[in-house]
C-alpha cells in the first residue's frame, strides 16, 4: 500500500494497482459497542460512565446538520456541538482541555455527513479517548470505515508516546488481531507548524469480517498540548473489504486530518 508517511511529508507517490473490494475508509484516518466486537477500521466499544465526566470537547460542524451515531453507544455523548459557515465538506473536533483541535471530512466526498457518529468522549475498549469520530461501515455491527480520536500519554519522549498508543489502540480495539507491520517513529509537521512524532502500521485479522475486512492501517501522532502535556491524534482506515472509498481515497483523507493538527 502506499507509504502514509512518504505522502505526509510530500513525496511523490508510486501508482499501485487498486484494491478489489470485498464481498460485503485512512483513522481514521467501527463502531460496534458491545463487549469488543472487531471493528472494521477497527473494533470499538463505545461505553461511558455517563454524568461521571464534564464534557472535554468542543465540536464545530460546518454544515447544517451533525452527524448522526450510527452504531449502539451505551454511553453519553461528552461533546459539545456548534455550528458555523467555515466550510459546507468539513467539521472540527476541539478538546478544550488540551487545546489540541483537528478538522475531519464530515461531507467531502465519497463521506456523507449522515454516516459518520457524533464526536464525544468515549472508549475503544479499555482506552480512553476524547472527540471520537468514525464512519460506519457496509453494516453498524461491522463498525466503522475510519475513525480519528484524540487521547492523552503519560509519556514525555513524543516517539515513545506514538508507538505505545498506536499498540495500546491496536491491542484494545482488534479483537482478532494475527500481525503487525509497523513502521519506525518518525518526526512530522502539520500545516499549522506543530511538529509531532509518527507512528504507524497495519494490523492484520486472523480473519475477513463480515465487510470483508482483512487489514486495517493505524496511525497514531503525539504533540505536545497547551499545557505541556502530551496528546496524540488516533486514526485508523480499512485498506480492504467493503468500503465507502479506495485505500486511496481513505488514505488521502486520513493524511488531511492529521495534517490539519493545531494546537491552540
Amino acid at each position: 500500500m502506499t507509504d502514509p508517511q512518504s505522502t505526509f511529508n510530500g513525496a511523490p507517490q508510486p501508482q499501485e494497482p487498486p484494491r478489489r473490494k470485498g464481498l460485503s475508509p485512512a483513522m481514521l484516518i467501527a463502531l460496534a459497542i458491545v463487549a469488543v466486537l472487531a471493528i472494521a477500521v477497527v473494533v470499538v466499544a463505545l461505553t461511558r460512565d455517563s454524568g461521571s465526566n464534564e464534557a472535554s470537547s468542543s465540536t464545530t460542524q460546518s454544515s447544517d446538520s451533525g452527524g448522526s451515531d450510527g452504531s449502539q453507544s451505551s454511553g453519553s455523548d461528552g461533546s459539545e456541538s456548534s455550528e458555523s459557515g467555515a466550510s459546507p465538506t468539513t467539521g472540527t473536533v476541539s478538546d478544550v482541555v488540551s487545546g489540541v483541535a483537528y478538522d475531519f471530512p464530515i461531507a467531502t466526498p465519497p463521506f456523507e455527513e449522515a454516516k459518520w457518529s457524533v464526536p464525544q468522549d468515549t472508549y475503544l475498549a479499555s482506552m480512553p479517548v476524547t472527540g471520537f469520530v468514525g464512519y460506519q461501515s457496509c453494516t453498524v455491527e461491522a463498525g466503522v470505515d475510519i475513525f480519528f480520536a484524540l487521547t492523552p500519554s503519560s509519556e514525555t519522549d513524543l516517539a515513545t508516546a506514538a508507538q505505545t498508543t498506536y499498540t495500546a489502540a491496536t491491542d484494545n480495539v482488534v479483537s482478532d488481531k494475527a500481525s503487525t507491520a509497523n513502521e519506525a517513529a518518525s518526526s512530522v509537521t502539520t500545516d499549522s507548524g506543530v511538529t509531532g512524532e509518527l507512528y504507524e502500521g497495519d494490523v492484520t485479522r486472523s480473519g475477513a469480517d463480515e465487510c470483508g475486512n482483512t487489514t486495517i492501517h493505524v496511525a497514531a501522532m503525539a504533540v505536545t498540548d497547551s499545557s505541556g502535556g502530551t496528546q496524540v491524534l488516533i486514526g485508523s482506515y480499512r485498506t480492504d473489504g467493503d468500503n465507502v472509498g479506495s485505500e486511496q481515497e481513505l488514505l488521502d483523507a486520513t493524511i488531511a486530518v492529521f495534517k490539519s493538527l493545531r494546537v491552540g
